[in-house]
C-alpha cells in the first residue's frame, strides 16, 4: 500500500466514516436482498443475520479485549436487543408480504409518526 492509503486507514475518523458508508450501503440494499431471499423462512433469515452480527461483534470484542464490559451490562440493554430482534423480524415479514417501496416508506416514517402522536396525545 502506498502512503495515501496507509493514511486513509490509520486515521480513526476516516475508518469510522468508511464504516458509516458501508452501513448506509448495506441498509439501502436490504429491501432488495430480503425480497430476493423470500424462499428462506423469516426466522431463519433473522437468525442468520444476527449470527453474522454476533460473529463480527465477537471478533471486535476479542480484538479490543472488552468482553468484561459486556458481562456488566444492565438488563435494559438485553431488552433493547430483544426489541431490535422483533423489529427486524417484523421488517422481514413486511418485505416478504408487501411491496418493498411501501414498506421502506413506512419503516422510515414510523419514528416521526411516534413523535407526532406523542405530541398530540400528551399535549407537548
Amino acid at each position: 500500500m502506498n502512503n495515501t492509503t496507509d493514511h486513509l486507514f490509520n486515521n480513526q475518523k476516516n475508518l469510522a466514516t468508511l464504516g458509516g458508508f458501508c452501513a448506509l450501503f448495506s441498509w439501502s440494499l436490504s429491501p432488495l436482498i430480503i425480497s430476493e431471499l423470500q424462499r428462506i423462512p423469516t426466522f431463519q433469515l433473522s437468525a442468520t443475520l444476527f449470527f453474522i452480527a454476533f460473529l463480527y461483534s465477537s471478533i471486535a470484542l476479542t480484538h479490543t479485549k472488552r468482553w468484561k464490559e459486556i458481562q456488566e451490562l444492565p438488563a435494559m440493554i438485553y431488552m433493547g436487543a430483544l426489541t431490535i430482534l422483533i423489529n427486524q423480524v417484523a421488517y422481514i415479514f413486511a418485505i416478504k408480504y408487501a411491496p418493498p417501496e411501501q414498506v421502506e416508506i413506512i419503516y422510515y416514517m414510523w419514528p416521526i409518526l411516534v413523535i407526532l402522536s406523542g405530541m398530540l396525545l400528551f399535549n407537548h
